[in-house]
């Protein structure tokens, strides 16, 4: 089955959406729409289909600014940069991400992909940067382990 089968079907199963939790209907219903939206790309994601799911995903972006599952349309769009090697795309969405989020746990696994990318680029001075500046400012991150982990890396190639 297409994804678009799988996505047409629950349009179809979901049909009218009654007041969930308090919410307004048309809150409910973007809520739903976004889920949906969202579930087509990564569903797209998973098939391979990269092009498609990528178009899925910045419409996503686009449609829902201010959606709560905007992190999760970003994430699944830079692993799509990356597995198509893409990565200057997934660099910017990855700093974008570490913006937000910030030395939270999450905005450290966003900074510590940025400094993988680089790496994976040859931008290995860049990156030794990032790995650097993690294990400083967040020594217990398990990040921290993996970035000393390139850094030692980094010194074994050098």
């Amino acid at each position: 089955m297409s994804a678009l089968t799988k996505f047409l079907i629950l349009i179809l199963f979901f049909g009218p959406i009654s007041v969930i939790n308090g919410a307004s209907e048309d809150t409910a219903l973007s809520l739903k729409q976004q889920k949906m939206t969202l579930a087509l790309g990564l569903s797209l994601y998973e098939e391979k289909r990269y092009i498609q799911a990528l178009r899925v995903l910045d419409d996503f972006i686009d449609i829902y600014p201010e959606s709560p599952y905007l992190t999760g349309a970003l994430e699944a769009m830079a692993l799509i940069y990356e597995k198509t090697q893409r990565y200057i795309e997934a660099l910017e969405i990855y700093r974008r991400l570490y913006q937000e989020a910030g030395m939270t746990t999450q905005g450290v696994k966003y900074y510590y992909s940025q400094g993988r990318l680089l790496y994976e680029m040859g931008e290995i001075q860049d990156a030794g940067k990032i790995f650097e500046e993690i294990v400083r400012l967040n020594p217990d991150s398990p990040y921290a382990k993996k970035a000393k982990i390139q850094l030692q890396l980094n010194e074994v190639f050098d």
